[in-house]
């Protein structure tokens, strides 16, 4: 069993890790004191497709929606 990441994989971690290190970490402090929601990370996650909540369309039917 290979349990290596493939290409897409390492691409996608490498996109997270260098937002949370971009984005997040810089502002976690401050938002964690104040309370804040950080809606424009949020909005820069949507854009690129891995900040999405899920809505249930009909029964048993689930819908994953982005907000850029």
């Amino acid at each position: 069993m290979n349990f290596n990441l493939s290409t897409e994989q390492m691409m996608v971690r490498d996109l997270c890790r260098n937002l949370a290190k971009n984005e997040i970490i810089p502002i976690a402090e401050e938002l964690d004191k104040t309370g804040q929601f950080p809606y424009e990370v949020w909005k820069k996650m949507a854009g690129l497709g891995i900040a999405v909540f899920p809505f249930l369309k009909s029964a048993g039917d689930w819908n994953w929606i982005g907000f850029p």
